[in-house]
């Protein structure tokens, strides 16, 4: 009864050891997996976050330049994944996320930027506009007033 006994737990021993690195191959595997769909999450982000201060009127290129670095890590990550090198595509995948630390803010930042020049731009262009439109109605009053006075005068000599 012992040796059963005995048989069964080295068969159980083996069972295990046979087991285990598939276990932690498929842990290693998901994890790799939630890594790099969280970085592609975060380059989309990023990439509407660039959009948005684009449309705003900002200078983008910093911001695209950081996004093509991202994307060439995320390109990495999913590539090593694809061949089953789920450590590689961990790391690539950190990367990415690491390298748009900080994009949100800088885009945002420049968005804002962007807003408030153009809300200057208008205001000036608007009381640029008014005031050259009383300048030029005061002007040519002025020039009115002037050809009549001397009309006037040319009037009064030649009688």
């Amino acid at each position: 009864m012992r040796s059963v006994l005995f048989w069964f737990a080295g068969l159980a021993c083996v069972l295990l050891v046979a087991c285990a690195p598939s276990l932690v191959h498929s842990a290693d595997e998901h994890d790799a997996g939630l890594a790099v769909a969280s970085a592609e999450s975060k380059v989309a982000e990023c990439y509407n976050f660039a959009l948005d201060a684009e449309q705003a009127g900002a200078n983008v290129s910093e911001l695209l330049r950081v996004l093509d670095e991202a994307g060439d890590l995320l390109s990495k990550a999913e590539l090593a994944y694809g061949v089953g090198d789920y450590d590689g595509a961990g790391v690539y995948a950190a990367q990415c996320e690491g390298r748009l630390a900080g994009f949100e803010v800088q885009a945002q930042a420049l968005r804002d930027s962007a807003s408030w020049q153009r809300q200057l731009d208008l205001m000036v262009n608007v009381v640029g506009s008014a005031a050259g439109t009383v300048a030029v109605l005061v002007g040519g009053w002025l020039v009115w007033r002037f050809l009549k006075k001397r009309h006037g005068v040319a009037e009064a000599a030649a009688a």
